[in-house]
């Protein structure tokens, strides 16, 4: 096998590992509010985007693809989702201190260059803002730092 593919798959590996082993392990003491309103407003821009997308209304885009009647209900369905969105945040945002991890500006360009093939990023900082853009960066740095260091048995 292509040490190259063989590496991308121990990878894969490792992060779905992270998401779905590690993650659910970790306890948060205290989940501010604040960061589950903000993972409600980043799902609300999602769709709306999508709505968009599709030429559609809000209230149709969320009856027909998200398959709830309004916007509550869909809070509500993804309440857990929210939930562990925020802790993956505070988890990631834990390690990026303890390891001296920040985000630059060589960092969101080459995010950018792998995931979209370009380096230019400003569209998705128009639509989701900066704070965002640079959480989803971060998370990448920090997963990357993760199964670099990873010991597979």
């Amino acid at each position: 096998m292509n040490n190259g593919l063989k590496k991308k798959l121990q990878d894969t590996a490792v992060e779905t590992y992270i998401r779905e082993q590690f993650l659910p392990s970790v306890t948060v003491n205290d989940l501010p509010e604040s960061l589950i309103d903000y993972q409600k407003s980043v799902f609300v821009d999602y769709a709306k985007s999508y709505a968009t997308s599709f030429g559609m209304e809000m209230d149709d885009f969320l009856s027909s693809y998200m398959e709830v009647s309004s916007l509550e209900e869909m809070h509500e369905k993804n309440k857990e989702d929210y939930i562990n969105q925020a802790n993956l945040s505070l988890v990631s945002q834990a390690i990026a201190e303890d390891a001296g991890i920040s985000v630059t500006e060589d960092d969101l360009k080459a995010y950018f260059l792998e995931f979209t093939g370009s380096e230019d990023y400003s569209q998705y900082v128009n639509e989701y803002g900066t704070p965002y853009i640079k959480q989803i960066v971060m998370s990448q740095l920090v997963a990357d730092l993760i199964t670099e260091n990873a010991v597979l048995k």
